[in-house]
């Protein structure tokens, strides 16, 4: 029986889940040049199917931790990408202008500031080349939204099917990778001139997060993912159309990944998506805004009452995180007042009092604090201020303006509320995927009503 090409790569993602971590223990150099053959054997096995680049570049996003010749594995990929659709023939795919969306000028724009700030501003107190950098992460971020928002993807069946093993994989080497650590001496860094692994080690906390350097980053590709399917259960339920299959099964497994990485945000989304997904299965259409903004009063209300409650607060989270046996981040976080991501909001804030317009430059937080606001809004006003902001803002409009939507609010909203993603890749895919997955749902309306007629 012939093996269709789907299969083999879903055969090649669990294979590459089993192959990878053994060579980091046995293999160290082996295991950049084994990845690269892997990227490039999907890149070929799918190369006639529309859902290629998502699922390539989401096998490489596995290796977050992972860099070759000072480069992110998955950069690598998107450039590979580029480069294997230019040598095909296709050259780069262009968006026919009177479809071009908005929010890719904005996006330009921005990137267009950031470097111009590393040259007019007096303020930044970071150096010339970590401010180039991280402006050359806003260019490669533009260009990775203006990739994607030309990739529609037609079949969900196989697309989701692919993303299926995508995260039985990413769940299985975050599994082997903290059996490593936990049996065998490894270590959670590797570099020599060619390569550099940056690995979370689990030694003083029970959290999974596979070749990712940070359990953070490892959950949101499960909520990358979920939000996926989310877009496309809306737009199914919005259409009348069949529900795409494996979608419990996907559920079930982001959600494992969820939990793995012992992240209380991941925790509280986890239990915010769950209590959604029961309230609207028995309630009708008309409460669905009415819950979203419940919901986004209750986080308004949290924080206009936590000077008032804040011993509460503090014995909660304390007690909380205990019980799920993060005993060492109580060292840094061990309550709500002396938790440091909410120290570095406080600082930020003044920092940004004193500039607000133009912001101070990429990278600023290193000249006041150990580690960045954990806020991407705050990260933005920070760096390029009020300018900057409604630049970013624009960028995310059109996720932005259904903010009630509850696979946007938890899936979206919130991690931009409690990390720095205003460069994170995934970020910019979800919005090429919503802009898509909103523009079909328009075309798909009107064909219909047209047909009627």
């Amino acid at each position: 029986m012939k093996i269709s090409a789907l299969n083999l790569s879903s055969i090649l993602i669990i294979l590459s889940a089993l192959i990878n971590p053994t060579l980091l223990v046995t293999k160290t150099d082996l295991l950049i040049p084994v990845i690269l053959i892997e990227i490039f054997v999907l890149i070929l096995l799918l190369r006639k199917l529309e859902l290629m680049s998502y699922v390539v570049f989401f096998f490489s996003f596995q290796f977050y931790g992972v860099s070759f010749l000072g480069i992110k594995i998955y950069d690598l990929t998107f450039l590979a990408l580029i480069i294997y659709e230019t040598f095909r023939g296709k050259g780069i795919r262009f968006v026919k202008p009177n479809k071009f969306p908005i929010a890719l000028f904005f996006c330009l724009i921005l990137v267009a500031y950031s470097f111009l700030l590393i040259i007019v501003s007096k303020f930044n107190a970071a150096t010339i080349s970590e401010s180039f950098i991280e402006s050359s992460r806003y260019l490669f971020c533009f260009c990775v939204f203006y990739y994607f928002i030309n990739c529609r993807i037609i079949d969900y069946k196989k697309f989701f099917f692919s993303f299926l093993f995508l995260c039985i994989s990413n769940l299985l080497q975050g599994v082997l990778v903290y059996f490593l650590f936990k049996e065998l001496v490894i270590f959670d860094s590797y570099a020599n001139t060619l390569y550099d692994i940056s690995l979370f080690s689990p030694l003083e906390e029970a959290r999974m997060a596979g070749f990712f350097s940070d359990p953070n980053k490892y959950y949101l590709f499960f909520t990358a993912v979920l939000f996926f399917y989310e877009c496309v259960a809306y737009k199914e339920k919005r259409l009348g159309l069949k529900r795409s299959k494996y979608g419990y099964l996907l559920i079930v497994l982001c959600l494992l990944g969820l939990g793995s990485s012992l992240s209380r945000i991941a925790l509280l989304l986890i239990i915010l998506y769950v209590s959604y997904k029961f309230v609207f299965r028995f309630l009708s259409k008309r409460w669905y805004p009415i819950i979203g903004w419940a919901t986004s009063v209750s986080l308004i209300l949290f924080f206009i009452t936590l000077p008032l409650l804040i011993n509460y607060y503090d014995s909660f989270v304390s007690l909380f995180t205990s019980a799920i046996g993060r005993g060492e981040s109580l060292k840094y976080s061990a309550s709500l007042s002396n938790d440091s991501r909410i120290n570095a909001w406080v600082l930020a804030i003044e920092e940004i009092a004193n500039h607000p317009i133009m912001g101070y430059g990429a990278y600023y937080w290193q000249s006041f604090y150990y580690m960045p606001p954990h806020n991407t809004f705050l990260s933005i006003l920070m760096d390029f201020g009020l300018i900057g902001a409604f630049l970013f803002i624009g960028v995310f409009y059109p996720i932005f303006k259904h903010w009630n939507n509850y696979y946007v609010l938890v899936f979206f909203l919130i991690p931009l509320l409690i990390l720095d993603l205003q460069t994170f890749r995934l970020c910019f895919i979800m919005l090429a995927f919503y802009i898509n997955e909103s523009k079909s749902i328009s075309n798909e309306s009107l064909n219909s009503w047209s047909c009627t007629i």
